[in-house]
Protein backbone atom coordinates (compact mmCIF):
# COMPACT_ATOMS: atom_id res chain seq x y z
CA UNK A 1 0.00 0.00 0.00
CA UNK A 2 1.19 3.44 -0.63
CA UNK A 3 1.47 7.10 1.54
CA UNK A 4 -1.44 8.46 3.48
CA UNK A 5 -2.39 11.81 3.79
CA UNK A 6 -4.29 13.87 5.90
CA UNK A 7 -5.14 17.52 7.25
CA UNK A 8 -1.98 18.34 5.56
CA UNK A 9 -0.72 21.01 2.74
CA UNK A 10 2.59 19.35 1.04
CA UNK A 11 4.28 20.36 -2.28
CA UNK A 12 3.48 17.93 -5.01
CA UNK A 13 6.98 17.75 -6.00
CA UNK A 14 7.97 17.29 -1.99
CA UNK A 15 6.46 13.27 -2.16
CA UNK A 16 8.04 12.89 -5.22
CA UNK A 17 11.93 13.33 -3.77
CA UNK A 18 12.59 9.39 -4.03
CA UNK A 19 10.34 8.80 -6.80
CA UNK A 20 8.73 9.61 -9.99
CA UNK A 21 5.25 7.79 -9.33
CA UNK A 22 3.22 7.91 -6.45
CA UNK A 23 1.72 4.73 -6.47
CA UNK A 24 -1.51 3.94 -4.24
CA UNK A 25 -1.37 7.29 -2.87
CA UNK A 26 -4.34 8.00 -0.14
CA UNK A 27 -4.96 11.48 0.72
CA UNK A 28 -7.93 13.01 2.39
CA UNK A 29 -8.42 17.09 3.26
CA UNK A 30 -5.03 17.66 1.99
CA UNK A 31 -4.20 20.86 0.28
CA UNK A 32 -1.60 20.10 -2.73
CA UNK A 33 0.33 23.22 -3.87
CA UNK A 34 2.63 23.46 -7.22
CA UNK A 35 3.58 24.61 -9.17
CA UNK A 36 3.77 20.80 -10.90
CA UNK A 37 1.96 18.62 -13.43
CA UNK A 38 0.50 15.10 -11.97
CA UNK A 39 0.33 12.39 -15.05
CA UNK A 40 -2.40 9.90 -14.66
CA UNK A 41 -1.59 6.85 -15.25
CA UNK A 42 -2.49 3.12 -15.76
CA UNK A 43 -4.53 2.02 -12.79
CA UNK A 44 -7.72 2.95 -10.89
CA UNK A 45 -7.71 6.63 -9.43
CA UNK A 46 -10.71 8.14 -7.64
CA UNK A 47 -11.45 11.74 -7.08
CA UNK A 48 -13.61 12.57 -4.28
CA UNK A 49 -15.22 16.11 -4.05
CA UNK A 50 -12.13 17.17 -4.90
CA UNK A 51 -11.36 20.68 -6.17
CA UNK A 52 -8.78 22.98 -8.26
CA UNK A 53 -8.09 26.83 -8.10
CA UNK A 54 -7.59 27.02 -11.90
CA UNK A 55 -10.06 26.93 -14.88
CA UNK A 56 -10.06 23.80 -16.31
CA UNK A 57 -9.01 24.54 -19.45
CA UNK A 58 -5.73 25.53 -18.58
CA UNK A 59 -4.91 22.95 -15.94
CA UNK A 60 -5.63 19.94 -18.48
CA UNK A 61 -2.09 18.61 -20.50
CA UNK A 62 -3.80 16.46 -22.97
CA UNK A 63 -1.59 13.61 -23.85
CA UNK A 64 -1.60 11.29 -27.28
CA UNK A 65 -3.52 7.76 -26.84
CA UNK A 66 -0.51 5.79 -28.34
CA UNK A 67 2.72 7.87 -26.50
CA UNK A 68 3.83 5.40 -24.32
CA UNK A 69 6.04 8.06 -21.99
CA UNK A 70 6.61 11.06 -20.81
CA UNK A 71 9.15 13.22 -18.50
CA UNK A 72 8.83 15.82 -15.90
CA UNK A 73 5.68 14.80 -14.20
CA UNK A 74 5.01 13.35 -10.83
CA UNK A 75 3.04 10.24 -11.60
CA UNK A 76 0.29 8.67 -9.90
CA UNK A 77 -1.54 5.36 -9.89
CA UNK A 78 -4.37 3.78 -7.60
CA UNK A 79 -5.13 7.02 -5.57
CA UNK A 80 -7.25 8.61 -3.88
CA UNK A 81 -8.33 11.94 -3.38
CA UNK A 82 -10.93 13.18 -0.88
CA UNK A 83 -12.17 16.75 -0.75
CA UNK A 84 -8.95 17.65 -1.75
CA UNK A 85 -7.89 21.04 -3.22
CA UNK A 86 -5.04 21.18 -5.80
CA UNK A 87 -3.50 24.50 -6.66
CA UNK A 88 -1.18 25.56 -9.72
CA UNK A 89 -1.41 21.73 -10.38
CA UNK A 90 -1.75 20.70 -13.82
CA UNK A 91 -2.88 16.76 -14.59
CA UNK A 92 -1.14 15.17 -17.89
CA UNK A 93 -3.75 12.46 -19.11
CA UNK A 94 -4.51 10.72 -22.42
CA UNK A 95 -6.80 12.02 -24.66
CA UNK A 96 -9.80 9.38 -23.85
CA UNK A 97 -9.20 10.02 -20.06
CA UNK A 98 -10.24 14.21 -20.75
CA UNK A 99 -14.04 13.22 -21.03
CA UNK A 100 -14.45 11.70 -17.55
CA UNK A 101 -11.98 14.05 -15.98
CA UNK A 102 -13.90 17.31 -16.89
CA UNK A 103 -16.87 15.55 -15.56
CA UNK A 104 -14.82 14.66 -12.24
CA UNK A 105 -13.09 18.01 -11.71
CA UNK A 106 -14.64 20.86 -9.68
CA UNK A 107 -13.21 24.15 -9.82
CA UNK A 108 -13.34 26.72 -7.32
Amino acid sequence: MGMKLSNATVRLVDLALDTTVLDGLEATDVNFIGPAVMALLPGTGQWNDVTFAEPIDSLLWDIDDQRLSITGAVGVSNFVFTRCTFSSIGIAAQRSQMPELVKLISVS
